[in-house]
């Protein structure tokens, strides 16, 4: 690919947009030329917070929004995954 730096981050944020499985991991190995992408399920990742411009993207409404919920059906943690406030990092990516 031309622009690897460009193609690892659109694949990480069509993971954001859950347009691409949240658990498959985009490496990009700059000293060995490979970009690598795991997609086998059972994969070491955790949870983070989107961070843009030194700013969480998750703000005090959407945190009492989901404080406010009256079941578990309104909303919840995959929510926060899809509206791409929240992103699993492989192990891999760190």
């Amino acid at each position: 690919h031309r622009d690897p730096d460009m193609l690892v981050k659109t694949l990480r944020r069509l993971r954001r947009r859950v347009d691409v499985n949240t658990e498959v991991g985009v490496v990009r190995d700059i000293r060995l030329k490979e970009l690598r992408i795991y997609t086998d399920y059972g994969r070491c990742s955790r949870p983070l917070f989107i961070v843009e411009k030194q700013r969480l993207l998750i703000k005090k409404k959407d945190i009492q929004a989901l404080q406010q919920r009256e079941t578990p059906e309104d909303g919840g943690w995959h929510d926060l995954v899809s509206k791409g406030f929240i992103e699993y990092i492989d192990t891999e990516e760190e």
